[in-house]
């Protein structure tokens, strides 16, 4: 199954929302099933969430998901709340490598 994943962007602008929109909507044509994954950072991860959640809401014919993937173990308050909005939530701290991917992304940052 396809997967599309959203990277976060600190420029945001009422023509980037439309080219959003439009490349959600031409991702879906395209395929009868997909998975976006969206992080729980960034503004620009939910507003693309968003955009994908209308979508779903108009193509009810395609397997569409989007899960969360999270940066951060939440309280069961927030899980309950972010499941009413994604298919499933990943929390990448709960796999093996994950800290020590975590911290070679933070050396990687601090290097360049």
């Amino acid at each position: 199954m396809p997967t599309c994943t959203f990277i976060g962007n600190a420029d945001y602008s009422p023509e980037l929302y439309d080219r959003i929109a439009w490349t959600i909507r031409k991702i879906i044509r395209r395929n009868e099933r997909i998975i976006f994954l969206a992080g729980d950072e960034e503004p620009f991860e939910a507003l693309c969430a968003d955009r994908v959640r209308i979508e779903k809401k108009r193509s009810p014919s395609k397997d569409i998901a989007l899960y969360m993937i999270a940066c951060q173990n939440h309280d069961p308050i927030d899980r309950a709340v972010f499941s009413m909005f994604y298919d499933k939530i990943i929390c990448i701290m709960n796999h093996l490598d994950a800290r020590a991917a975590e911290q070679a992304a933070v050396e990687w940052r601090i290097v360049r």
